[in-house]
């Protein structure tokens, strides 16, 4: 035996384990496994060992030993002030196996037949997926489609959904010109054209299709973090370039993913995203006979604050004006969440129950607490192009978006939602007058013209020459 490792009789371990309590006894035997030598012996007063840090004030353990120690009084001091120890650090986080196979630069998975032919003009652009009227990264598409359309792009729709034909929008694809193929068709890709994902776990999920027909494959992250399968499809260098709406959220996400990939040939890209402002008429003046707070999302419970309806129930009205309430996108996760609405406020499942522009067109102003940081809200955009003021939380795309006082308001705690919403309901001019100066602000946010300039800056780093027709701004 080494002379490091005391024996004890067996009978004088299990004496002394049960002097422990059961909560005790549990962590003992729970942190066996973090002593090998004592794992792999099978005396009793061999295992049940346990390290300090586990939260146990009463048994101590000294690796290679193996011997279980009781301090003069279990679980506290000598004077009989109870030990409270501090909880065990938590494990490293696992890195996935995919992390432990070397990086790949792109460059690999470029061949003869995924690269255009040196000289070859492309004008053509594919996007995975398929545009839609409501939730954050189909709008974004369906809104860019129509800018790019006034460029002169060739716009290709490969859908990852067999029944796009019932799309809402698939008529207006149709009528400008958009060429819509098959479902998952990705041998329509020509050689070397830009493939675009939105936010798009299935452009993920196809990276290799797509890749076979070209390697300027593109992701269009529109988030404020990283997926885990983009992450990794980087690590596998099968994404040539990442696109951001927001220049703080790609400066950021830069850094991770170049931790993950140094490879110098991958682009970190920002545009100014464009906003179809003539799908939401702006609505100056509003009725007079009442005070309406909006709240507009997927259905998400990570959308709601879970005080949301107690701020809402703390703003104060004038005596003679009634307080009203839309929610747009509330169903059983905002429910369980933020629990059941009064009745002064009523609940909307999706747009198909009450479009956007209904909503707008009925809410004074939004008042918005969320436990989620947003990268570039497109209800902000509909909110400013519409005419209803903003009430939102100071942190995310919100900061770059809005002016606070002079186009919305940014809040920090609670209060401030309360307190603005408060001088909103009794502000009637001021509250019009922010309004018109957010509807004015939102040509310079996302305007045809300031979009334009950065998608042609973006589209010559990957190779698009678009042809654009003269005197056309949408």
């Amino acid at each position: 035996m080494p002379a490091n490792q005391v024996q004890e009789d067996p009978v004088k371990a299990e004496r002394l384990l049960s002097l422990l309590n059961p909560e005790q006894r549990d962590l003992v035997a729970t942190r066996r496994s973090f002593c090998k030598p004592c794992g792999q012996n099978k005396r009793l007063h061999q295992i049940t060992v346990i390290c300090k840090a586990g939260g146990c004030a009463g048994i101590s353990l000294i690796h290679g030993r193996c011997k279980l120690r009781r301090w003069p009084a279990p679980g506290s001091d000598s004077n009989g002030t109870p030990i409270t120890m501090p909880p065990p650090p938590p494990p490293p986080p696992e890195e996935p196996e995919w992390m432990s196979r070397p990086a790949v630069a792109h460059a690999a998975h470029q061949t003869p037949r995924n690269t255009a032919a040196p000289g070859t003009p492309i004008n053509d652009v594919f996007i995975y997926g398929f545009p839609g009227l409501y939730a954050g990264a189909n709008t974004e598409l369906h809104h860019q489609i129509v800018l790019w359309r006034s460029m002169g792009l060739s716009i290709h729709l490969i859908p990852s959904d067999p029944g796009y034909r019932n799309e809402a929008l698939y008529p207006e694809m149709i009528e400008r010109g958009v060429t819509v193929h098959e479902a998952d068709d990705f041998d329509a890709i020509l050689p070397g054209a830009p493939v675009l994902g939105f936010c798009n776990d299935r452009f993920l999920t196809n990276l290799d299709r797509i890749l076979e027909r070209s390697h300027n494959t593109v992701f269009v992250n529109c988030m404020t973090w990283l997926f885990e399968m983009e992450k990794r499809r980087h690590r596998e260098g099968k994404l040539a370039a990442f696109l951001y709406q927001n220049d703080a959220v790609r400066q950021k996400s830069q850094v991770a993913l170049q931790a993950i990939n140094p490879d110098a040939d991958v682009q970190y890209l920002t545009f100014k995203p464009y906003f179809n402002a003539e799908a939401y008429p702006f609505v100056d003046r509003r009725a007079d006979d009442r005070f309406a707070i909006g709240h507009i999302s997927r259905q998400d419970a990570d959308k709601f604050a879970a005080d949301t309806l107690r701020i809402w129930e703390s703003i104060e009205v004038p005596g003679a004006v009634p307080k009203r309430g839309i929610m747009l996108g509330f169903g059983r996760p905002s429910e369980e969440k933020i629990g059941m609405p009064a009745d002064w406020i009523t609940t909307y499942e999706n747009q198909n129950t009450l479009s956007q522009q209904d909503f707008y067109a009925r809410t004074d102003v939004i008042v918005q607490p969320t436990d989620t940081t947003e990268n570039w809200p497109r209800i902000g955009l509909e909110a400013m192009a519409s005419g209803t003021v903003l009430i939102v939380d100071n942190r995310g795309g919100w900061q770059q978006m809005i002016e606070h006082g002079k186009t919305g308001w940014l809040c920090d705690t609670p209060e401030d939602f309360i307190t603005y919403a408060t001088r909103m309901a009794h502000e009637p001019e001021e509250r019009r007058a922010l309004a018109r100066a957010a509807r004015e602000r939102l040509d310079q946010l996302a305007g045809a013209s300031s979009s334009k300039e950065s998608w042609l800056s973006v589209l010559d780093e990957l190779g698009v020459r678009p042809s654009v027709p003269a005197g056309s701004d949408s």
